[in-house]
């Protein structure tokens, strides 16, 4: 038997597949404010943001390095290890990686309370990846509680997956809105003022460039709107993946100088507030489990083209406050670009204020607090 844990719960947070997280540091500082007791395992690179960002909470992460995507058997046994010496009364796992062997090694060890946040949707379903399906449904079995980013990731566990619904905890990811709505720009001068200054339109893009999330079709429809409207710049903001090439290729037909591609951007609040557009419009409406740039995009209150995917499936009358398109329609979106530039696109409001209030990181970390210390 596992010696019984007096005193402040004892929590053993394990992560992959990550780098900077707001939202995961948010969590773990209201746990800890909560008394808490942490400990954080850290699975991938030594120069991993999130490292120093712990560090400033008090928390000294181990960092241990993956060896491929499912790992291997020394690391296996050294987070075995880990979380035999903590003895947790809870671990907690965000990453696919850090989910299958941190909830595996947790209930071989009798810890009590197993949780772990399911970051996708139907992913290994949709592109027939039999392993990883069934991870999914060990680790759902394995697990004593789930959260799930949205509705959307709530149905595919239980319909697709047959996971327990008594297990699954809604809790929408989180932004810190004040930062997106309130932005200081070149000394707070007015985007308007800006935009008339350069008279330049500018088009933006937050993804990773893989092919469930549409880029191609962006890139194509760009590529037709830069040939009517020189002054048009385009300027994508995501981590190469499997559809760069193919997005590179496109754009590569007109000037270097029309369109920006890059990795990652210091400030989104700041990149935001300086278009004149946005556009997120993934392939399909489950393509997105959760989509945190539609949250960032309509809090920044910037002129948006999406199509309806992850979390806005649950924002009524979506189209009211952006331009909804259709799936892999590039046409759609050359269209509803080029009524922005000719000023006819027809008005949107804001979002309301109490719909984006349940995505703030501090609603967001009192509810994982919650079940994490409950």
């Amino acid at each position: 038997m596992r010696k019984q844990i007096s005193g402040n719960p004892r929590i053993l947070a394990i992560l992959s597949e990550v780098d900077a997280s707001p939202q995961l540091v948010s969590i773990l500082a209201k746990v800890k404010a909560g008394g808490g007791v942490i400990e954080v395992i850290v699975i991938g690179s030594n120069k991993s943001k999130i490292l120093s960002e712990l560090e400033s909470l008090g928390v000294r992460p181990i960092n241990l390095r993956s060896r491929g995507k499912y790992g291997s058997l020394p690391l296996f046994l050294l987070l075995f290890f880990y979380i035999f010496k903590a003895k947790p009364s809870t671990v907690f796992t965000s990453g696919q990686f850090a989910t299958i062997i941190g909830i595996f090694c947790a209930k071989v060890l009798r810890v009590k309370k197993r949780i772990f946040i399911r970051h996708y949707s139907n992913f290994h379903i949709k592109y027939k990846k039999r392993l990883g399906n069934l991870l999914d449904r060990a680790v759902n079995f394995l697990a004593t509680d789930i959260v799930a980013v949205s509705l959307l990731v709530k149905k595919v566990l239980i319909e697709d997956e047959n996971a327990r619904s008594e297990k699954i905890r809604v809790i929408y990811n989180g932004i810190d809105l004040k930062r997106f709505q309130r932005i200081a720009v070149s000394n707070e001068i007015p985007r308007e003022e800006i935009q008339t200054r350069v008279k330049v339109f500018r088009i933006g893009v937050i993804s990773r460039m893989t092919e469930l999330k549409g880029i191609e079709y962006i890139a194509q429809a760009f590529v037709r709107l830069h040939g009517e409207f020189p002054q048009t710049r385009l300027h994508i903001v995501g981590a190469h993946s499997d559809s760069y090439d193919s997005v590179f290729n496109i754009l590569n037909s007109i000037e270097s100088d029309a369109f920006v591609i890059e990795e990652s951007n210091n400030s989104i609040p700041d990149f935001l507030w300086g278009l004149d557009a946005f556009v997120h419009v993934p392939n399909g409406p489950e393509d997105e489990s959760f989509g945190l740039v539609y949250i960032e995009a309509l809090a920044a209150a910037v002129p948006s083209i999406f199509t309806v995917s992850g979390i806005l499936n649950e924002l009524p009358n979506a189209g009211s406050y952006a331009t909804i398109v259709p799936y892999r329609d590039p046409e759609a979106i050359y269209r509803g670009l080029s009524d922005q530039i000719k000023g006819v696109s027809i008005p949107k409001i804001e979002v309301p204020r109490p719909w984006l209030e349940q995505f703030s990181l501090s609603f967001m970390a009192s509810k994982y607090s919650e079940l994490i210390l409950g």
